[in-house]
């Protein structure tokens, strides 16, 4: 069981690790709308939410 919590805890590490350089490099695109970016960003910002990673409304909205 230890072993199987350790698996997930270095998957959970692993993916908030990709979500935060996706957070970091986000751009709104050419064609899309500030709709759009803005709900990209949501979704990368609840992500890393789930992951246990804490984002204050100020570092989103940055």
């Amino acid at each position: 069981m230890k072993r199987k919590y350790e698996g997930s805890t270095k998957v959970k590490r692993a993916q908030l690790q990709a979500m935060r350089r996706e957070f970091e490099v986000l751009a709104m695109k050419e064609d899309e709308s500030v709709d759009e970016y803005f709900s990209r960003t949501l979704v990368i910002a609840n992500k890393m939410t789930s992951c246990g990673q804490r984002m204050e409304q100020v570092t989103v909205v940055e």
